[in-house]
């Protein structure tokens, strides 16, 4: 039996008024905030808001866990919906009527809570400026590089907005107070990982990828491994739950299958699997996006190209299909649509607008440069054609008449319990006709 969960932003209409602003002050050692509203992205900000550029580099990815937890914190406080900009060009440190920045008060009490853990040193191959992950078998398509993993936090803070309004923003399956052990596939920059093993402190977080994040401080409970998924399972204890986001192009078809029946074997009986995908296509619903528009062709024309690179980009279209065939029974699924830009009337879809706009502009390179320097149309791209091209489309991602999103998908789906898997047994033998003997 399928289930679905009503579609988040089904419609869209487009701002049409200008774009307050947020104050903060910072009294007694106790933030407030006052009235917090939207901010446009910028790198000096506003009043109320600055960034101190020379801290940009050295903890961005040190202070990224911090600004996720303070971030949520903020929010919760107010019932209003709190601007990005703090977040967007992390660290951006907001500064009271003292002039001091909160970040210290934040780093301070986070920091008892978690342990160092050794650089690991994986090279990868270079190409066009860019590292990319490698295995044995075949090249990935996707970069692993400090700017790619920037993408991914942005990416990662995309979806906590669109789920802000939900009991727990990081997934969907229900998978009770007390998990003992959870798996990250494809974990990334390792975001969705730390998140999950701050929420149960008493769970092993294991996030798994073929290329190390780029992680100097997590949870205790939180262990990141180098690991080929396709190859054999090594792993001793069961899981409580697998979580997947964002691998479409990962593997082909019987890939995917083998990575699903993996998954099935290795989780409790009871245990869940949940699977977050992006369309790589763009649409608008209001007829603003025109077929001359280069992000018109931009979906189509990538399906086409990871297709003769012997990749699918639709996984967002089989991977409920496909997560049924392994054995997972009650498959729910929950839509989205993403907006490009802050062009929505909805503060928090106008928010995730802001971000997702952050995203492509922060990812577009990586996702782009491979496929177009080998397998083009009508013949592969040099480097900079590419970046001729990305400029265009960039343009159009600036346009505020054009309201366009991207739709996404999730999909979470629970392993059968023993008692289940025998009643569904002797269901099938009792539909087995024996031939009568002769």
């Amino acid at each position: 039996m399928s289930n679905s969960v009503p579609s988040k932003a089904n419609s869209f209409s487009p701002s049409t008024h200008s774009v307050p602003r947020a104050t903060v002050s910072r009294s007694q050692s106790t933030m407030h905030i006052s009235q917090p509203r939207h901010i446009l992205p910028c790198l000096d900000g506003g009043p109320g808001l600055a960034m101190d550029a020379s801290l940009l580099a050295r903890h961005r990815f040190l202070c990224s866990r911090l600004w996720r937890k303070s971030y949520r914190k903020l929010r919760c406080s107010h019932s209003k919906v709190l601007g990005p900009g703090f977040l967007l060009y992390g660290p951006q440190l907001w500064h009271g009527s003292a002039g001091l920045p909160v970040v210290v008060a934040f780093s301070l009490l986070f920091n008892r809570e978690t342990t160092s853990i050794a650089s690991a040193i994986h090279k990868g191959r270079m190409e066009n400026g860019r590292r990319y992950q490698a295995t044995k078998e075949e090249d990935y398509w996707g970069p692993s590089d400090q700017q790619q993993f920037e993408a991914f936090e942005i990416g990662h803070m995309v979806f906590l907005v669109l789920d802000h309004d939900q009991p727990n923003s990081l997934f969907r399956a229900p998978i009770g107070n007390s998990p003992k052990n959870i798996m990250d596939i494809g974990t990334g920059q390792g975001s969705w990982a730390i998140d999950v093993a701050d929420l149960y402190p008493s769970a092993t977080v294991r996030g798994v990828d073929i290329f190390p994040p780029p992680v100097s401080w997590m949870p205790l409970n939180c262990i990141f491994e180098v690991d080929d998924v396709l190859r054999e399972w090594t792993w001793r204890d069961p899981f409580d739950f697998i979580h997947l986001r964002l691998m479409y192009g990962a593997f082909n078809s019987d890939g995917w299958a083998q990575l699903y029946k993996q998954a099935y074997d290795a989780l409790e009986p009871g245990g869940w699997i949940e699977q977050m995908e992006l369309d790589v296509r763009v649409y608008s619903d209001d007829g603003t996006l025109k077929k001359e528009h280069l992000l018109f062709e931009w979906g189509p024309m990538f399906v086409r190209l990871a297709e003769r690179a012997g990749r699918s980009l639709q996984t967002h279209e089989t991977m409920r299909n496909a997560i049924e065939k392994a054995g997972f029974v009650d498959v729910y699924e929950e839509k989205y649509k993403i907006p490009l830009g802050p062009w929505p009337k909805d503060p928090l879809l106008k928010e995730a607008g802001y971000l997702q706009f952050a995203h492509w502009n922060a990812a577009m390179e990586g996702w782009v440069m491979w496929m177009l320097t080998h397998y083009g149309e009508p013949e592969p791209w040099t480097k900079e054609e590419v970046h001729v091209y990305l400029a265009k489309v960039r343009e159009e991602l600036k346009n505020p008449h054009i309201h366009a999103y991207e739709p996404a998908k999730r999909v979470w789906a629970r392993k059968p319990t023993k008692e289940e898997e025998q009643a569904k047994a002797k269901a099938k033998e009792a539909d087995v006709k024996v031939e009568p003997s002769p």
